[in-house]
């Protein structure tokens, strides 16, 4: 497995009043020079009338299980937490 990159999903928000708008997922890289992960890429999955909350992250989840098999690495759906305690 390849430890240099992680995917992870976050919600999305509109500001300034934090309505929920949806799901973003998330190719990270790690810096060895900074000594953290730093975001690559990033895809908006928005809910809508037409799109549901379940079906948006569904599309998110299938979306980061095949990015994490192209890049071989680590996904940490929605558990982002477990990302930022230490890199292995």
């Amino acid at each position: 497995m390849n430890n240099e990159y992680a995917v992870s999903i976050r919600r999305s928000y509109i500001m300034p009043d934090h309505t929920f708008d949806g799901y973003e997922l998330v190719l990270w890289h790690w810096d060895v020079i900074e000594n953290t992960w730093l975001f690559r890429a990033t895809r908006d999955y928005p809910i809508s009338k037409r799109v549901s909350r379940g079906y948006a992250l569904w599309k998110a989840l299938r979306d980061a299980q095949k990015l994490a098999r192209i890049f071989q690495c680590k996904n940490y759906a929605t558990n982002e937490e477990g990302m930022w305690g230490s890199h292995e």
